[in-house]
């Protein structure tokens, strides 16, 4: 006999649905769009009411692909408020991350609209916060919807540049922006990014082009190798003592099922399989219910890495009323040294039911057999000199387990969604399922 239980979960899964990568992250989809990281770039032409007609409408019969080749879509434009015309979009790889886009949009009469633009839109609800870089300057994306005005940046730029989880995407050119908080209007979820195209003649607004060059700049990382100093692993088999995996509380409540699914772990980070550094994948470090784990640790780096930022993949336990968590301790080839003082509920949280922080981001959710359970990526500023040598130390408050770090210069976006889950309380219950299977049934496999 067989008995099979069933579990309901429910939580938001952290991603950053923003601009990404795929296999060919820039390409002209079947409808002549433009995909950039999964996101269409596409032409939108508004009437006099601001009405608008985007390439990906659902109105048959005002785009109507004429030409197809490889990197190039000649589309027939039959505006409802009239106008005949073409639009020309060229895409060309130049570089191994790089392209070029020509866009050319021309009518046989002038048509009975206010603008006509290449429009990108991303999600403000993962976005909100966002800070683009627009001709270096910084622009923030706002945190709310904008009270006076839905439009917070319209200018002449040479330079766009816009974060995602697995690097930037620059455009380059001369074009005038236009930027848009959708949430604005009913229904609004997004941000809009409005390239306004180019006239070729002065007394007319078409034909009208728009030229960019678009690059997708990937971070390179430096992860640091701790295996020197983890002194713990990841699965525990007896609570307290003093050895096992994690935060020693037993195999009902340890880390042993960070490695199902390694494509869901944080990329920018190097983690450790217990089994290629003598079962040991974390450094677990002292505090109050904890008083046998090291106080500190000292790591020698063979090769110095060099970067703006320093990134911890860790979280705490029994973290207590006193937030004071820890120090890290960075030593310059230059012979400087900088301190980072650590803060619980600022940093890094408790990692039971994760939560987003100031400086510390539920960068992997799981489930043991006590609770969803995660772990915080945050992010410090550093000097931009080699790093010869990490300290990290605990004031021995809340147990502090780090599982890895790594120097970058890229600032990865924070997203502020937050995971969620449904817990048994007042007003829910875990429903089990406890099936006795017939032998020899249909479902006795």
């Amino acid at each position: 006999m067989k008995n099979f239980r069933i579990v309901f979960l429910l939580f938001s899964v952290l991603v950053f649905p923003s601009l990404s990568s795929a296999e060919e992250s820039v390409w002209i989809d079947r409808k002549g769009i433009i995909s950039i990281g999964g996101h269409r770039f596409q032409m939108v032409f508004f009437n006099r009411n601001w009405v608008s007609h985007p390439q990906d409408t659902s109105i048959p019969g005002i785009y109507r692909i004429e030409e197809r080749e490889a990197g190039r879509v000649r589309i027939g434009v039959h505006l409802p408020e009239g106008g005949e015309g073409t639009l020309d979009h060229r895409l060309e790889k130049k570089a191994e991350n790089g392209w070029t886009l020509a866009t050319e949009v021309s009518f046989q009469t002038e048509p009975d609209v206010r603008s006509g633009v290449m429009a990108l839109r991303i999600p403000a609800a993962e976005n909100r916060g966002l800070k683009l870089r627009i001709d270096g300057k910084e622009v923030i994306c706002p945190i709310r919807p904008p009270e006076k005005s839905a439009i917070f940046f319209r200018k002449q730029c040479s330079e766009l540049c816009i974060p995602a989880k697995d690097g930037e995407w620059i455009f380059r050119g001369s074009f005038f922006l236009l930027i848009q908080d959708e949430r604005c209007f009913r229904n609004g979820r997004d941000f809009e990014f409005r390239f306004s195209l180019v006239p070729r003649r002065k007394d007319r607004r078409y034909p009208a082009k728009l030229n960019l060059e678009i690059e997708h700049r990937i971070p390179k990382w430096q992860p640091i190798d701790l295996r020197p100093v983890m002194n713990m692993g990841l699965a525990d088999r007896t609570a307290g003592d003093a050895q096992g995996g994690w935060t020693d509380q037993g195999p009902e409540n340890d880390l042993r099922m960070l490695w199902e699914n390694p494509e869901k772990l944080p990329g920018e980070f190097r983690l450790i399989r217990p089994e290629e550094n003598g079962g040991k994948a974390c450094l677990m470090l002292r505090g109050r219910a904890r008083p046998y784990f090291p106080a500190k640790a000292e790591l020698l780096l063979r090769t110095p890495p060099q970067g703006r930022y320093l990134y911890l993949l860790h979280a705490l336990a029994w973290g207590g009323t006193n937030p004071a968590l820890g120090e890290v301790i960075l030593t310059y080839t230059d012979g400087t040294v900088s301190k980072i003082e650590l803060r619980a509920g600022r940093d890094v949280g408790n990692w039971w039911r994760p939560s987003a922080l100031e400086n510390g981001i539920p960068a992997w959710i799981g489930e043991n057999a006590s609770s969803y359970i995660g772990l915080y990526r945050s992010m410090f500023e550093i000097r931009p000199v080699p790093v010869k040598k990490l300290e990290f130390r605990s004031v021995g408050n809340a147990v502090w387990g780090i599982l890895a770090a790594t120097v970058g210069d890229f600032e990865i976006p924070r997203s502020p969604r937050i995971p969620s889950y449904i817990l048994p309380g007042k007003e829910w219950r875990n429903l089990k399922f406890e099936k006795e299977i017939g032998k020899g049934s249909v479902v006795d496999f």
